[in-house]
């Protein structure tokens, strides 16, 4: 819905990934080797990045604001974000440690 309450387009979230059922897509996804992931962060990224125009239309009309702003700042910072994700997540720890007992803080700057 647009910031007028105008619906723009309808398209599920199934049809980016090939499948009739939302509940399968978002299982599958958790069950994807991170490495996957990435590649499909990376993937999605190139995509928004080689239809910015097109993006940058429909944010446009979805947000109520300047299309040159949405091409600018709006679809640049997505593609971004999606890929600092994709790079970072192959770095994370699969884990996580409780610290019992007494915590000191370290700072280094």
């Amino acid at each position: 819905m647009t910031s007028c309450g105008v619906v723009n387009c309808s398209r599920p979230v199934t049809a980016v990934f090939d499948d009739d059922d939302d509940d399968a897509v978002w299982c599958r996804w958790s069950e994807t080797p991170v490495e996957r992931r990435c590649e499909l962060l990376m993937r999605l990224a190139d995509l928004l990045e080689g239809r910015l125009d097109e993006f940058a239309e429909a944010e446009s009309r979805d947000q109520g604001k300047p299309v040159w702003l949405a091409k600018s700042v709006d679809i640049p910072r997505a593609v971004y974000n999606f890929r600092c994700f994709a790079t970072a997540a192959p770095h994370q720890l699969d884990t996580c440690v409780v610290l019992t007992g007494k915590v000191h803080e370290i700072s280094l700057a």
